[in-house]
């Protein structure tokens, strides 16, 4: 790619300069062409799939680049001093928003910290999938017992019966009358307990209600895990399984290149 000064040069070489504007208003420099994926030229408006696989491989380097080896490359990138990128995209990280992550051949980039790649021995996907199905798979089994047909049964018996008593005691309330007995005393016939009694077993059927909702499993955390100094830490996580996984790709390729 050295023989090309900028994008706008390099795209017209490979006869595709229509979207040397879309480039450029993006900030995609020389620097940054390898680092594009499929994903990220559609996001160019790069529509064609032909044009995108060229751009692609051209983005590479010529044909003498990609016949050298890897660890060719890593010994110039080495002697010149030069920091090859190896990942550029962002990422929402579970806890603390959106972050930008940066990889290249010497440092890691993530949101405001920065790991240096000579110091981190080992790069792994993590998750806590197994700590969440084994917590899920112990609420429902909690939640089945609750359900056994017994209690299903009685507790729709109780429902129906609290809702019919709740509703004959308001009517009785509202449309109370008053009866002299022989001595002359008057008696009311409204019924506060009667009330209070239906209130309280319309309240039981809220409650119980849910109590038997049906437990949901929470979606599972991804995380890049690095080894540096004979500890682990996880540097990233997210929902976005596809981004760590990217992610973690960059780091390992960056640390093999590194060690070679």
């Amino acid at each position: 790619m050295a023989k090309d000064p900028d994008v706008r040069s390099f795209l017209a070489r490979i006869s595709l300069p229509q979207y040397a504007d879309a480039f450029e208003a993006n900030s995609i420099g020389m620097r940054e062409l390898p680092t594009l994926t499929m994903d990220d030229l559609k996001e160019l408006g790069v529509a064609s799939l032909g044009h995108r696989k060229t751009i692609l491989l051209e983005a590479q380097g010529s044909a003498g680049d990609r016949d050298r080896s890897v660890g060719q490359r890593a010994t110039e990138v080495e002697a010149t001093g030069e920091e090859r990128t190896y990942l550029v995209c962002e990422v929402a990280l579970k806890d603390e928003g959106l972050a930008k992550v940066t990889v290249t051949s010497r440092r890691a980039i993530i949101g405001s910290k920065t790991y240096a790649l000579q110091n981190i021995s080992a790069v792994s996907l993590g998750s806590n999938a197994e700590d969440l199905d084994r917590e899920h798979a112990k609420a429902m089994k909690q939640w089945n017992q609750t359900q056994s047909p017994n209690r299903v049964k009685n507790f729709y018996l109780m429902a129906v019966i609290s809702f019919g008593y709740a509703i004959y005691a308001m009517a009785t309330r509202a449309s109370g009358s008053l009866t002299i007995l022989d001595s002359g005393q008057v008696v009311n016939n409204n019924d506060s307990g009667a009330v209070c009694c239906g209130i309280l077993g319309i309240v039981f059927i809220v409650l119980a209600h849910q109590r038997i909702a049906q437990p949901v499993r929470e979606p599972t955390t991804w995380a890049a895990r690095i080894s540096a100094a004979g500890s682990e830490q996880d540097v990233v996580r997210s929902y976005d399984e596809a981004k760590v996984v990217e992610i973690v790709k960059a780091l390992n390729e960056a640390i093999v290149n590194l060690s070679m």
